[in-house]
């Protein structure tokens, strides 16, 4: 490892974040290496898909690639993937005067409760 290069650039488990679109000039060689690895979550994944070592420190000081950890990749846990939904459903509740809150699935039609028809 050279002595200026930082560490997490010789782990290829190193997560990292890189921006998506691409800020290079299109008629350069690093637009094309960046569109090969911009999809990357790893160094490893970076370095398989085409960038060189001196593409990934140099978009770091240029904000375009953010060093997350070391270690696999997390998948995003199920809660935070419906955050969204959720948030726009109590924001729609909230606006919503005609919305019923249904407490339990025995409250809803249907919905496992014992039925007295007769």
């Amino acid at each position: 490892m050279p002595k200026d290069e930082p560490r997490w650039l010789s782990d290829n488990s190193s997560r990292i974040e890189i921006v998506k679109t691409n800020p290079k000039r299109k008629d350069s060689k690093s637009y094309h290496r960046y569109e090969s690895y911009k999809k990357a979550r790893t160094i490893g994944e970076a370095l398989e898909s085409g960038a060189q070592k001196a593409d990934l420190a140099h978009d770091v000081k240029k904000g375009y690639l953010r060093y997350l950890g070391v270690g696999p990749v997390p998948a995003a846990p199920a809660a935070a993937r419906a955050a969204p939904v959720l948030k726009s459903l109590l924001t729609q509740q909230s606006k919503d005067e005609n919305l019923e809150i249904i407490e339990s699935p025995t409250d809803c039609p249907g919905g496992g409760g014992s039925s007295s028809s007769g």
